[in-house]
C-alpha cells in the first residue's frame, strides 16, 4: 500500500482545518433555521387569526418571501397538520402577491423589500428576523441573541389587527410594544 507523502498529508490537514470553521458555521445556521421552522409551526398552534374567510380554508399557508434560508427544514412542515389544517409552504418572489398567505416570513436578505407588502392584512401574520422588523410594522421577529433564537412580539399591532396570542406564547416571548 502506498503512503501519502508528508507534504500531501500536511496539505490535507491544512484543508480540513481551514474548512472546519465553515462547517461549524453551517451547522449553526442550519440549527437556527430548524428552530425558526419550529417556531413558525407553533405560531399556527398558539395564535388565533382574526375572523376572516381566509382561515375557513383547510390549509394554513406559510410563505417565505425572497430567498429560502431554511434549507429543507420548513418543507418538513408540509407533512404535518396544525389546528386540523394541512400546512402548505410557498416561496414568493418580490413581484408575487401574498394574498393567499397566513404567515409571511421575511428573511434578513429581503428585509428591504418589506415595504412593498401590505403588512396590515388581517389574515397576514408577518414574521421577520431583524430587531427593526417590529418597528417597521411587522408582528413577530425571530432574533438571534446569545446564540439563541428569541421570539419578539409587537403585541399592540397584533391586537390592532385582531390577532389573539396565547398566554403560553407570550410567556416565552419578549413583548416589544
Amino acid at each position: 500500500m502506498h503512503k501519502p507523502s508528508p507534504l500531501i498529508s500536511r496539505y490535507l490537514c491544512l484543508l480540513v482545518l481551514m474548512t472546519a470553521p465553515a462547517l461549524a458555521n453551517e451547522d449553526i445556521v442550519s440549527r437556527e433555521y430548524k428552530i425558526k421552522a419550529a417556531y413558525l409551526y407553533n405560531l399556527i398552534k398558539f395564535v388565533n387569526w382574526p375572523e376572516s374567510e381566509a382561515l375557513s380554508q383547510s390549509t394554513t399557508n406559510i410563505c417565505v418571501f425572497g430567498d429560502n434560508p431554511f434549507d429543507g427544514h420548513l418543507n418538513k412542515l408540509s407533512s404535518r397538520k396544525a389546528k386540523g389544517r394541512d400546512i402548505q409552504i410557498t416561496y414568493l418572489q418580490p413581484q408575487q402577491d401574498n394574498a393567499a398567505c397566513h404567515i409571511l416570513f421575511i428573511p434578513r436578505s429581503a428585509s428591504a423589500e418589506i415595504a412593498k407588502h401590505d403588512k396590515t392584512k388581517p389574515q397576514l401574520l408577518t414574521v421577520g428576523e431583524d430587531k427593526q422588523f417590529l418597528e417597521e410594522g411587522g408582528l413577530i421577529s425571530l432574533v438571534v441573541a446569545n446564540n439563541n433564537v428569541q421570539l419578539q412580539i409587537n403585541l399592540t399591532k397584533a391586537k390592532e389587527l385582531g390577532f389573539e396570542i396565547s398566554g403560553n406564547l407570550l410567556e416565552i416571548a419578549k413583548v416589544v410594544k
